[in-house]
């Protein structure tokens, strides 16, 4: 047995539940293999967080009993494919889906990448099973090269274009350049792929530590722009790709911060705050020109997502910069910031990561001052509403809201300090 398929054997006998699925697929007479990433990332020494399973025939029926055994949550991932989850109750996932060919070997065919072209059989024992590797997938492994399965392997499934870059920079390997050709002339492909399984390919994509890279190949293969369709006249690449990287180590630089609010990755959300602000800035560099359909339905990013990048791509202005260092008083850094609209926070934080004029520390005391005096959002106003509705009586009501924000304005400008000052200061400006 080779040091690899003893890995296998520890790790298909290291869960009660992994153990439980091996003796159901022995017991029903069905051919299952072990396939893909799980061996991968065994042979690379990298934790497995999921296992994926092929099997001779529909494998609905063994997916669902053994779920059913070992507690855990059986559902579809493709019903007209027969292809379905089962996720244990300690996080691990299990993927099933049948052959996509007569037999495994035309099946190994037809996957990837050579690194996921590997398979171990779950309905033999061990002393008579023996790891498939037809396509020399543990050598590229070793050599740290993506190879393409076949010439159709971008054809077949055009997410497999990210796909590949993904296992680039997450796996620090090189494609090959036959691959690299093939991603080349499908590049534009990438737009007959649903728009959620985009989004969490690029999620993954502006997570890794090689993110700048990930953007590189996927301009280079023609994604971006198939994606977002022809940058601005101005765009320079190696400029943009250098600003990319300048952003990418100050966010790494800042996160040994404990204030800082980029958050790390969530099972939850793809998306982590540093991709986001990594797309964002992409997207000022590259100025795509519909730019709510692109992260609407070409991304299918939420709306809070959606909204964040568009707010980030905003510049408050020199003006209000100034003023983010010369304000001292804590409710008027508050009223700056609320200037700033949706999303303060993370705007600030954004700003101070792309601007020289705005200092990290300086971004996080004007936070601190917005999360003081904010309540659902908003920075509580001097006059309220039913004192404001008697001042302004016989106006319009869509002026009430324009002359609280002349009243923010005012305070921020240090006109006035209070309610009797600031209710001076309306009737005042009403009689002009």
């Amino acid at each position: 047995m080779s040091h690899l398929q003893g890995k296998i054997t520890s790790l298909l006998a290291a869960s009660p539940a992994i153990t439980a699925l091996t003796e159901q697929v022995k017991q029903s007479g069905t051919n299952a293999w072990l396939v893909g990433g799980a061996i991968r990332d065994l042979h690379l020494d990298w934790p497995v967080t999921d296992l994926d399973i092929a099997v001779a025939g529909d494998p609905t029926g063994l997916a669902k009993n053994w779920a059913g055994e070992v507690s855990g949550r059986w559902f579809w991932l493709d019903e007209k494919r027969k292809q379905s989850r089962v996720l244990l109750p300690d996080g691990l996932f299990v993927d099933f889906s049948p052959l996509r060919a007569g037999n495994i070997d035309s099946d190994l065919s037809l996957r990837d990448f050579t690194i996921n072209s590997l398979a171990y059989p779950l309905h033999l024992p061990p002393s008579e099973a023996s790891l498939l590797d037809l396509f020399e997938g543990l050598r590229h492994i070793e050599l740290r090269q993506l190879v393409c399965c076949s010439k159709q392997s971008f054809s077949d499934d055009p997410l497999r274009l990210l796909k590949g870059i993904r296992h680039a920079v997450c796996l620090d390997f090189e494609i090959s350049p036959d691959c690299f050709e093939q991603m080349q002339l499908k590049g534009a492909l990438i737009k007959q792929v649903a728009g959620e399984r985009i989004r969490d390919e690029i999620g993954k994509i502006l997570t890794a530590d090689q993110a700048v890279n990930g953007i590189r190949l996927m301009l280079r293969t023609g994604q971006i722009g198939a994606l977002m369709g022809p940058p601005k006249p101005s765009w320079q690449e190696g400029v943009a790709l250098d600003s990319l990287q300048r952003l990418r180590q100050q966010i790494r630089d800042l996160q040994g911060k404990t204030e800082l609010d980029v958050e790390e990755d969530s099972k939850e959300d793809i998306f982590s705050q540093k991709a986001m602000f990594l797309l964002a800035k992409l997207i000022e560099l590259y100025a795509p020109q519909n730019l709510p359909d692109l992260l609407h339905r070409k991304l299918r990013l939420s709306r809070h997502q959606q909204k964040l990048i568009q707010a980030l791509q905003h510049n408050p202005g020199a003006k209000w910069l100034t003023r983010s260092f010369e304000i001292t008083d804590s409710r008027q850094q508050a009223l700056l910031v609320e200037q700033l609209g949706f999303a303060p926070s993370e705007q600030l934080i954004y700003l101070s990561l792309t601007e020289n004029e705005m200092l990290f520390k300086q971004a996080i005391l004007l936070a601190h001052a917005f999360r003081k005096h904010q309540k659902f959002g908003r920075v509580p106003d001097l006059i309220k509403g039913d004192q404001l509705e008697y001042l302004l009586r016989g106006r319009p009501k869509d002026e009430f809201g324009i002359w609280q924000n002349h009243l923010k304005v005012a305070e921020i400008a240090g006109e006035i300090k209070n309610t009797r000052e600031a209710t001076s200061w309306l009737i005042q400006q009403l009689s002009i």
